[in-house]
């Protein structure tokens, strides 16, 4: 399943509701959820999201952390943690593995490249 990021708002007491509705899911499926909470300078013009260039900055910016705190590329540990030479670790590898899902979704559907990001 490919995952995207979906933007929700926290309404308390546990509740997020989504803005949109999640494709292929079933009813009590459970869900991995990575939250990124939004700042006001990275809302839209109708002050709910970030841009998508903004929320891909995000994402490198987390898989660079990811990156210096286990010495790896994202490709390299996405590429090991899916074949399965990197065993299940710390809850780490599954919220890297997402964010690096999302990266690569982000690469696709925009064009978004981490050069964009040293001029930006």
């Amino acid at each position: 399943m490919d995952s995207k990021p979906i933007v929700g708002v926290y309404e308390g007491k546990g509740i997020i509701r989504l803005r949109e509705q999640p494709q292929q899911l079933e009813e009590n499926q459970e869900l991995l959820i990575s939250i990124v909470p939004l700042r006001p300078e990275d809302a839209d013009e109708n002050g709910s999201r970030p841009s998508p260039f903004t929320y891909f900055r995000q994402l490198v910016k987390k898989l660079c952390e990811y990156e210096h705190a286990y010495g790896m590329t994202s490709q390299e540990f996405y590429q090991q943690f899916q074949s399965g030479a990197i065993p299940e670790g710390p809850f780490d590898y599954f919220d890297w593995r997402v964010l690096y899902d999302s990266y690569k979704h982000m690469q696709q559907r925009f064009g978004f490249s981490r050069d964009q990001l040293a001029d930006a």
